[in-house]
């Protein structure tokens, strides 16, 4: 939620537009900050399974379009840092 306003509630054609550029789904990413699109596919599909917020524009007009990796969890446990394995070993390198 952003400035009172809750983004996912918005259902206008550029709103969910961005949405689903962040999904892969159509368009540039808009921001470099926000993770992979299958990281934003995933997040998708979470919100989709909470009844808090499965009815919000965004959420019904994208789900239907993305592709989750069962299983597949980019929170799942990797280490104290939450970092994958082989980044760690590139940030235990740099000492």
């Amino acid at each position: 939620i952003f400035d009172g306003m809750d983004l996912l509630a918005r259902g206008d054609d550029d709103n969910v537009a961005g949405f689903a550029s962040l999904a892969g789904l159509g368009g540039p990413i808009p921001l470099e900050c926000v993770g992979t699109t299958r990281e934003s596919k995933w997040a998708l599909s979470r919100v989709a399974e909470d009844r808090r917020w499965a009815d919000h524009a965004v959420v019904r007009a994208l789900i239907g379009s993305v592709d989750v990796v069962a299983g597949w969890d980019p929170l799942a446990a990797r280490g104290p840092h939450r970092i994958p394995a082989h980044w760690q070993e590139v940030a235990d390198a740099l000492g």
